[in-house]
């Protein structure tokens, strides 16, 4: 989805329990994507949390977090699950995962990334 300044959007999680993992990608430049260790840095906090900008690895500002209706905290240190934490896990077959939804997600833009957003090579 893209979005303009100024603009607001609203993440539901319709299916189970499980957090949503969130990512930002520009749209003036694709390898410049949302950095869960800048935003830890800029904000001095682990955690997202109202009022928390999430910055890009330029350190730019990206989005700001306006409201959290769910319990709990939301930690900045847990990568996204992904196939190797699965196959980790046990599991031998495929296990839908936030980085295939990701990669799905830029693929409906016309956006293809090689490997996930902290190494991204998006073309």
């Amino acid at each position: 989805m893209a979005l303009s300044a100024g603009d607001i959007f609203e993440i539901e999680n319709i299916r189970g329990n499980q957090v949503v993992d969130t990512w930002a990608v520009t749209q003036a430049d694709v390898l410049e994507y949302s950095s869960m260790d800048h935003t830890r840095s800029v904000n001095s906090n682990l955690f997202y949390q109202p009022g928390i900008t999430v910055v890009s690895q330029h350190r730019r500002p990206l989005f700001t977090l306006i409201a959290d209706s769910t319990p709990g905290w939301h930690d900045t240190l847990l990568c996204p699950c992904n196939a190797a934490i699965y196959r980790e896990l046990g599991c031998r077959d495929y296990h839908r995962s936030c980085t295939d939804n990701f990669h799905e997600a830029l693929a409906a833009e016309g956006c293809r990334c090689r490997l996930p957003p902290s190494r991204s090579i998006c073309s």
